[in-house]
This record gives structure tokens, sequence and C-alpha cells, in this order.
């Protein structure tokens, strides 16, 4: 599948973080664990097209970081995913506000 464009300086510059940092961040960890876990998905994982197959690296990583995600205690990701739905409900009630302000 191919990825969108990200430019160098970008990749560069994250070469500083990893996902350890990622997924520690209180204020990421909730997007980020959503994120992968949907990526991670079986059905997430199929090629949008049929030219579109995934290389033996790929494969190979998306098995090794499933195996890590799904470490993670179902409960400890359930009580993530509420704060997650919370973050988002609370954002969208923000947005809503501000668009009636303007409006």
């Amino acid at each position: 599948m191919q990825t969108q464009q990200i430019p160098d300086e970008v990749l560069i510059a994250l070469e500083k973080i990893n996902l350890r940092d990622v997924m520690t961040s209180p204020s990421l960890q909730p997007f980020v664990l959503s994120a992968l876990c949907n990526g991670l998905e079986p059905r997430g994982r199929c090629p949008v097209t049929d030219n579109e197959i995934y290389t033996e690296d790929e494969e190979f990583f998306l098995f090794t970081l499933t195996k890590i995600i799904t470490r993670v205690p179902r409960d400890k990701k359930q009580l993530i995913f509420n704060k997650l739905r919370l973050i988002t409900s609370e954002r969208k009630a923000l947005r809503e506000g501000r668009d009636r302000v303007i409006a």
C-alpha cells in the first residue's frame, strides 16, 4: 500500500522520538493506541486495491506490532478508549459551540 510522502525533515526529526515516548504521553496515548488498534485489525490491513500487496517486511512489522499491542490488557485498553471518547466528545462540543458563535 502506498503511503503519503512525508517531508524528509519531518522524518529525520521523528527519529528522535520513539513509540514508547508517544505511548506514554498523556495527551497522545488514547489517540495513538486507538490508531494502532484500528490499523492492525485484519480488515484494516487488507490491500485497498488488487495491485497493493504488503511486502514481507511490512507483514513482519505488522505482526510484531500486533504482538506488542495485544499485550495491553483489555481492561486497560477499554479505560484508554473511554478516555478517548470523552476527549473527542468534549472537543466536538467545543467546536459546535464556536461554530454557533461564529454563525
